[in-house]
């Protein structure tokens, strides 16, 4: 009890410390550089002095019978630890030795004190308890220090903490106001039992579609008996049988086919050339007759093959028409969003936070990482890119009737819908329902909790709906970084309205609606950081990176702007439409090189074409990631500058990248093309979609389940960074193999669509 009382005074000399700091320094010199010389460290001096020599109500802890409103019940449990109910004389030791200890590097923004997590519920009959205290500090805001506790259970109450907390009021603390969090233990409730039983479903069935699919390939595998039976003969002509389409890959095995015929005479001189003709000739025969119930088995069962679908994933071939850059800028900006993420999410379990606001923050290389949001409207682009290209492909291969065009608007959307939401809705529930028992910590009930209890209700429906970035609002959202693929979808729904019109009228008419329709959404995203920017003081990127911290913007957070603007489609729409259009322009290049006859000047054009797009986009791009290098050093944009930057800065990295991306197919983009297209980012590109939705599960495990915070230092954190992308591609793999890819099958079989050279959009 001496030692809680112990540790509620360091906290309450903390408190008083800071409360000394002088009320009307500046904190900044320039923008985001502390000015720490401003302090007045003999006033700090002078207060720690009085508040030490305030031991009177120290006593009062050491007896704790004279503390009011604490039960009976607390004060007998704590002298039962002391008497060693147990039988261990040093539990009461360790349960002391376990409350949060004051932590170095307050001044760089560590007020999170962790307590022992395992040392304290080792003990029997004990609770973690986390306790924050508000702070109201000169020049900071919203700020509060966390500090952790281990009491017997039978003082796990409000009114008993409340109780023992009431010492706070001597430093003019009121316990009232005091946030107290219990780390009760999870349990398993039904919904959790029936998400565990969804998963063992898919596990049956990928048993079982595994052991099928390996017994098929046995029984029926042409090659592979051959090889056992005459291993010792040269068979390399013998076609070998695709098992998913149930033909050969050479169309003259036959009955009558060449190929039989060439195998028979290359064995004419060998005396086992009569059995090996009856061999080939009865196996032929028998697949053939057993081809469609064969089929019909296959067809139900392997789609949850883990041989094939693992296959599938990490098979580097590519389609011969498929724009092969896409793969590496997919996947290297997959990693710059996990990038951004590592930073956002481990911000808070970091103990020299402010070091990384007022120092690692101003480099030049940091840039990337604050611009990280750039990444998405990468993925925009190339979501238009692709709905725009392969839909042109597909309706030039149907017949031009309006029939035609109705049932492939059917299947666009219904494709579009079964692609997406079986696995989304796996993942969703899996995460509401299973990820607060997965792991502990000092850190994991209050953060996982709110996180995971936003899905709650009916908000879980929202993220299924596509449209969780209209309703609820982002912080109270399930998954809330599905937002990306609610604003995709409803741009997909309307892409129809851009699409028909490409295929139907004459180049280059097609792209006048598009530039209309881009010129028409430029006005919402000025519109909106107007407002922001000349009535509230938002100034941007710094109230990304500050907010919380230092009062830059004073009524406008960055969680009002992500509100009202970042998530919102009419404000994220123009990349997508500069990605239609990309894909309009490629999808025409394509048909002029297949039917035009002079090729050289149509080379020629484009050899001048990407000469000027080179310098344009490399300046676009460049200027928007490390342009702002100037605000974080005193060099701030004027209210124009900033509303202007703000406004257009989407729809230019939407151009600039579509500049890339076509210089890249049009096959001038040299070295760079070649290694944007190596085989190794096919599978990491087929890996996106999963690697999206699982990547912040995996951030909030490893931030979350901390035992005790982080220090930022730049090769630890580069081993954090490529372990947590590692580790996020891993849980991506097994949830392409295991959930995606099957599912995909399936939707596939309802729609009898043929993936053979086909791109997933």
């Amino acid at each position: 009890m001496v030692r809680f009382a112990s540790n509620i005074l360091i906290v309450s000399l903390f408190i008083t410390v800071i409360q000394c700091l002088p009320p009307d320094k500046e904190l900044f010199d320039n923008v985001g550089q502390i000015n720490y010389n401003s302090m007045s460290y003999t006033n700090v001096y002078k207060c720690m002095s009085e508040l030490l020599n305030r031991q009177n109500w120290l006593r009062l802890i050491a007896q704790p019978e004279a503390i009011t409103n604490v039960s009976n019940k607390c004060i007998e449990s704590f002298r039962r630890f002391n008497t060693s109910i147990s039988g261990r004389p040093e539990d009461i030791i360790y349960l002391l030795d376990s409350f949060s200890k004051p932590q170095p590097g307050i001044l760089t923004g560590n007020m999170q004190w962790l307590g022992n997590w395992d040392e304290c519920n080792n003990l029997h009959n004990t609770r973690y308890i986390t306790l924050s205290i508000p702070l109201s500090i000169s020049g900071l805001v919203s700020q509060m220090v966390q500090i952790d506790i281990c009491l017997p259970v039978e003082c796990d109450n409000d009114t008993d903490i409340r109780g023992l907390l009431s010492v706070l009021s001597v430093i003019g603390i009121d316990a009232d106001k005091v946030g107290i969090f219990s780390h009760l233990p999870h349990e398993l409730t039904v919904g959790r039992y029936a998400v565990i039983i969804l998963l063992c479903v898919f596990g049956v069935l990928i048993l079982i579609s595994t052991v099928v699919d390996f017994i098929e390939r046995a029984v029926y595998g042409l090659n592979n008996l051959f090889r056992k039976e005459y291993s010792r003969r040269s068979v390399s002509q013998i076609p070998s049988y695709n098992y998913h389409t149930g033909n050969t890959d050479d169309d003259d095995l036959r009955l009558k086919g060449s190929t039989l015929n060439r195998v028979e005479s290359d064995l004419t001189d060998n005396n086992e050339a009569n059995e090996y003709s009856k061999l080939l000739r009865s196996e032929t025969y028998s697949r053939s007759i057993s081809k469609q119930a064969a089929t019909i088995i296959h067809r139900l069962i392997v789609p949850f093959s883990l041989y094939t679908n693992v296959k599938k994933v990490f098979d580097t071939n590519q389609p011969p028409n498929a724009i092969r850059c896409l793969n590496g800028i997919r996947t290297i900006s997959m990693f710059w969003v996990i990038l951004g993420h590592v930073y956002l999410f481990t911000l808070s379990s970091e103990t020299n936070t402010m070091d990384i606001i007022t120092d690692i923050a101003l480099r030049f290389s940091f840039q990337p990482v604050l611009n990280g949001y750039f990444s998405v409207d990468t993925f925009f682009v190339l979501s238009g890119l692709l709905v725009m290209y392969l839909s042109l492909r597909e309706l030039n291969r149907s017949s031009k009737k309006i029939r035609s065009y109705i049932i492939f608007l059917v299947k666009f959307y219904i494709h579009r819908i079964l692609r997406i939401t079986p696995t989304l809705f796996v993942v969703l529930v899996a995460f509401w329902q299973l990820t607060p028992i997965i792991t502990d910590g000092p850190l994991w009930r209050p953060g996982i909790d709110t996180t995971v209890g936003n899905c709650d209700g009916f908000n879980w429906i929202t993220p299924l709906l596509y449209l969780n970035n209209l309703y609820p609002s982002f912080k109270n959202g399930c998954m809330a970084w599905t937002w990306y693929l609610a604003n995709d979808m409803q741009f997909f729904f309307i892409s129809p309205i851009f699409i028909f019109p490409a295929f139907l009228l004459p180049f280059p008419f097609p792209l006048i609606p598009l530039a209309v329709a881009i010129f028409i959404f430029l006005i919402p995203s000025f519109v909106i950081p107007g407002v922001f920017s000349l009535h509230s003081n938002f100034y941007f990127p710094l109230n990304h990176l500050t907010d919380g911290l230092f009062p830059i913007a004073s009524n406008m957070t960055h969680g009002d702007i992500t509100e009202y603007f970042y998530i919102k489609p009419y404000c994220r729409i123009n990349p997508y439409l500069m990605g239609l259009a990309l894909g309009y322009i490629i999808y025409k290049v394509s048909e002029w090189k297949r039917e035009s006859g002079d090729k050289k000047s149509l080379q020629l054009r484009m050899a001048l074409i990407n000469t000027i797009f080179w310098p344009v986009s490399f300046a676009i791009c460049f200027g928007l990631v490390y342009g702002l290098y100037g605000s974080f050093h005193g060099h701030l944009m004027s209210d124009f500058e900033n509303i202007l930057y703000i406004g257009l800065s989407r729809t230019l990295w939407g151009l600039g990248l579509s500049m890339f991306i076509f210089i890249c197919y049009s096959g001038m983009a040299g070295p760079i093309d070649t290694f944007l297209s190596w085989g190794l980012f096919v599978p990491l590109s087929r890996l996106t979609f999963s690697a999206y939705l699982i990547h912040p599960v995996v951030l909030l495990v490893f931030s979350l389940s901390l035992r005790d915070k982080l220090y930022y230092y730049d090769i630890t954190f580069s081993f954090i960074v490529v372990g947590l992308i590692t580790m996020s591609y891993a849980a991506a793999a097994i949830i392409a193999i295991c959930i995606e890819f099957p599912l995909s099958n399936v939707e596939d079989l309802i729609l009898k669509r043929k993936k053979s050279g086909r791109q997933t959009v």
